[in-house]
Order: structure tokens, then sequence, then C-alpha cells
């Protein structure tokens, strides 16, 4: 269970430093894709990223990414089913992409 949490707070970790980067495109790493989004690139790295969560994690996999545009604020959710019992797990982690 341990690892487990541990690849999903890496993998959220890795798509928020990405929109960090990225400000400009904050908007197109939403999960779903929230508006128009005007970077194929942003976009491409959004859905390579959901991928590879899915592919990283057991049981049914979730991932949601929501931006607050007015305050700047992300929100990346990623749930799972535990291995062992097949209890839901769930990560939420939020930071300022602004």
């Amino acid at each position: 269970d341990a690892q487990l949490r541990t690849t999903a707070v890496q993998l959220a970790d890795e798509l928020l430093n990405t929109v960090l980067v990225d400000t400009a495109n904050a908007a197109c790493y939403t999960l779903p894709q929230a508006g128009v989004c005007n970077s194929p690139a942003a976009t491409a790295r959004t859905t390579d990223w959901a991928n590879r969560v899915g592919a990283a994690l057991p049981g049914t996999v979730t991932r949601a990414v929501a931006l607050n545009a007015a305050s700047g604020r992300m929100t990346v959710s990623i749930g799972w089913t535990a291995r062992d019992n097949a209890d839901p797990r769930l990560l939420n982690v939020v930071t300022d992409v602004r």
C-alpha cells in the first residue's frame, strides 16, 4: 500500500511540476478537459500522463485534474483499488500554479 501511495504521489507531483513550467497552458492539463486548449503539446502530455497513471496503479484507476482559475489552485486526484482487499484509495494533491 505504501509503495502504491508513493507512486501516486510521484505521478501527481510530475503533472503539477509540468504545469508549473507551462503555466500559460495550465487549463490544458485538466482532466476531463475543461474548455478549449490551444496547446496540442500540453494535451498530449496530459493524455500520456493519464495513461501512465492507469498503467502504474492496480484495479479501477481514476484520475481527475481541476483548476480553479480564480485562485490559481490545481487539484490532482488519483484513485485506485488496493491489491489485497479491493478497498478504494484516493490521493488528492493541491498546489498553486500561478
